[in-house]
């Protein structure tokens, strides 16, 4: 208008003058006048910009409270309360965008981070919020800024490591998440202008900078002139182009204009109380609707493919809920670069076909514009080719000798990509002695034949890989019994949790205190009772002993303190239930030492071949401390002192020719057996004769270790 005025009276005076200089240049000099006073009267009335941001911190003494305020780009500024809640808390930053005030809000428990994206209608004054469930640093921002040109907001972000350093990122509106652009030095303040130009502060030197917003390059403006500290936050007027940058320095906050040109800043006025402002925004009249974000959005690949289809619904309404009408524009991008673009109208179906470089993990986003400007994106991070793959839970079970071992592998792998499962290796080690079985096995089932010579524990390491993809997590699974009894010897060392493993648990008075495994100190442990007894057995697997020989059962146990804490026991049985455990074979042994003692049962025998068990029983009155077993042993006694020849109980062996006589006057059991150590003869008579073959022969009794050789 002022533009039109000037034009109209330069007219005038050019025909004036032309017609008397004199008078033509006394008219110049008052509509010159006139014009200057014009401008300063619009001058003073022009209202000084409303700004709009979150407090962070302020020396006010009474405190302040948590929410959205205004203040006037004037000096002295008042900030202004427009909707305070304790929930409004921007922690994490804040941003104007589509309407809405976006606030990243959390907490930091030594950190253990939670954290949460509140959607703030500041009219309206509302807010929903998004709890954030794997929330971590990388959702904090120094400040962050709405980009009107792409329709993106920007941020610069805290690196997801923990180490401090920040990247150029667009702030997700929907989730709060960040896409990392690439690494930039901390920014204290961002702004974009109407252009799309992105400017950055930079925290350590106090320079503006224009950023590119795809590589994060920074090209210097200059200096402001100011050294600031710590987070703040800036905007630029759309309509003035002027920057509002909302400082905070050593002696507190205040707000500043930056030349765009220069980067010099001119201080409009300190903060009442040395504010620390975020999320600092000018509220824009829209034109008309900006578009809402588009609905319905998926991106597909088949099976491996880098070749795939994005489609979407284009919204009817625009982000303040109005009715769209007219062409829309939308734009489809993969890793924050645009790779289509179309126009359509409200509510249409949009498919396009899209595609990406490299397999792995990757960002589609959409969005839609007209006139108005950009609308939000909406966004979806899909791993495109095939991916690594995982299995889920292993079956482990056991027949005889045999462990077989089966589990699923699903279509999606780490990243729910897809899976090829004929193109899955499995590399399977078996455990506890770390046995590598299978190097590349190609079935989700295999057997393992251990056949082991005595009873043991297995379990297994199963680990999927795809050669040239990658290796999966590694998945263990339970443990079985594999063999069908223990053979003597054995020596049970509880330093590892497979042999105690091996045992039968019995809580006989069911108190809930009993054996138990001590992972700490690598050792069967006996519960002090609640009650007033212990009563508790632990039962060996079976074992296979023979009639004939004599063994002895050897138990390395200590107590918690020196005092007394459980009676031990051990005794033998034809079953592994505790009353068929009637045979004893180590008496009862109080126990009140720390040191760890081997006790040392008596020779036991058997009368018959057959599957045997040993219970150790715990028991006794009630103790406050623990009973500790380190490990359990049976081994086979071998005699080698013979009774006298003549002894009236001695065994004697005449042998005459091939034929073997046999006296034993005291009818003890014996058995002969070959070199080989396989029973021949089993007998328990006063006399015996049998014919034998030529060879040598052991004969074996309770007290007796003989050894003879039959002839032709």
């Amino acid at each position: 208008m002022i533009g039109r005025l000037f034009s109209s009276y330069a007219g005038c005076i050019k025909g004036s003058v032309m017609k008397n200089t004199k008078y033509g240049f006394r008219f110049l000099f008052v509509m010159c006048m006139l014009l200057m006073c014009s401008v300063f009267i619009n001058a003073q009335n022009q209202e000084p910009v409303k700004l709009y941001g979150s407090i962070r911190y302020s020396a006010k003494p009474e405190g302040f409270d948590w929410g959205v305020y205004s203040w006037k780009a004037s000096d002295p500024v008042e900030f202004t309360p427009e909707f305070i809640s304790g929930d409004l808390m921007a922690s994490g930053g804040a941003v104007y965008a589509f309407g809405k005030y976006y606030i990243v809000s959390y907490l930091d428990f030594g950190g253990m981070y939670f954290g949460m994206l509140l959607t703030c209608d500041i009219e309206a004054q509302t807010y929903d919020y998004v709890d954030i469930e794997e929330f971590d640093i990388s959702y904090v921002t120094s400040d962050m800024t709405f980009d009107p040109q792409s329709g993106r907001v920007y941020a610069c972000s805290l690196d997801k490591d923990g180490s401090g350093n920040t990247n150029l990122s667009i702030f997700n509106t929907s989730d709060g998440s960040q896409s990392v652009i690439a690494p930039i030095p901390t920014m204290c303040a961002l702004a974009a202008a109407a252009d799309g130009t992105l400017y950055g502060i930079g925290l350590a030197d106090g320079i503006l900078y224009t950023i590119d917003k795809a590589t994060a390059q920074l090209t210097e403006v200059g200096s402001t002139g100011v050294k600031p500290e710590k987070i703040q936050t800036a905007t630029i007027d759309q309509r003035t182009g002027i920057m509002y940058w909302s400082a905070y320095t050593a002696e507190g906050g205040g707000l500043y204009t930056v030349d765009l040109t220069t980067g010099a800043a001119t201080l409009v006025s300190k903060y009442p109380n040395g504010e620390q402002m975020c999320g600092m925004f000018i509220m824009e009249e829209e034109a008309s609707p900006i578009p809402d974000v588009p609905t319905d959005f998926v991106v597909a690949f088949d099976k491996a493919s880098l070749e795939g289809t994005a489609k979407m619904k284009l919204p009817v309404n625009g982000v303040d809920g109005s009715p769209l009408s007219g062409n829309l524009k939308y734009a489809v991008l993969v890793d924050n670069v645009q790779v289509v673009e179309g126009d359509g109208l409200p509510g249409e179906l949009v498919s396009v076909p899209v595609s990406v470089t490299a397999v792995g993990e990757h960002l589609f986003s959409a969005q839609v514009g007209n006139e108005g400007g950009t609308g939000p994106a909406c966004n979806m991070k899909l791993y495109v080719g095939m991916d690594i793959p995982v299995i889920e839970d292993v079956e482990i079970r056991s027949v005889g000798g045999d462990v077989t071992l089966s589990w699923e592998i699903p279509e999606t792998g780490v990243h729910g990509g897809y899976v090829d499962a004929t193109a899955v290796m499995y590399k399977i080690v078996r455990l506890p002695d770390d046995v590598v079985v299978a190097e590349a096995h190609s079935d989700t089932i295999f057997v393992d034949a251990v056949n082991p010579e005595s009873m043991r524990i297995a379990f297994y390491k199963v680990t999927p890989f795809i050669e040239g993809v990658g290796v999966g997590e590694t998945i263990e699974s339970a443990y079985a019994r594999v063999g069908e009894e223990l053979s003597i010897p054995f020596n049970h060392n509880f330093f590892l949790w497979p042999e105690y493993a091996l045992y039968n648990i019995v809580d006989v008075n069911n108190d809930y205190c009993t054996w138990t495994y001590d992972s700490y100190l690598q050792r069967t442990r006996l519960d002090w009772p609640f009650g007033d007894d212990n009563d508790d057995w632990m039962i060996t697997p079976p074992i296979k002993l023979e009639y004939g020989k004599t063994y002895q059962a050897l138990c390395t146990v200590c107590s918690e303190a020196e005092d007394y804490s459980a009676t031990v026991e051990i005794k033998l049985g034809k079953g592994n239930a505790v009353e068929e455990l009637i045979q004893p074979v180590l008496a009862g042994t109080e126990v009140d030492f720390i040191e760890a003692r081997e006790l040392q049962s008596d020779n036991f025998t058997v009368d018959e071949d057959g599957v045997y068990y040993l219970g150790i029983h715990g028991y006794g009155p009630k103790s406050h401390f623990y009973l500790y077993i380190n490990s359990l042993a049976v081994k086979e006694v071998i005699t080698t002192d013979l009774s006298p020849v003549g002894n009236e109980n001695s065994i004697s062996v005449v042998v005459n020719g091939n034929t073997v006589s046999i006296e034993n006057p005291a009818e003890m059991p014996y058995c002969i057996y070959s070199a080989a150590g396989v029973p021949i003869v089993k007998e328990g008579c006063r006399t015996f004769t049998a014919i034998l073959a030529p060879g040598v022969y052991i004969l074996r009794s309770a007290d007796t270790c003989t050894k003879f050789s039959v002839v032709r």
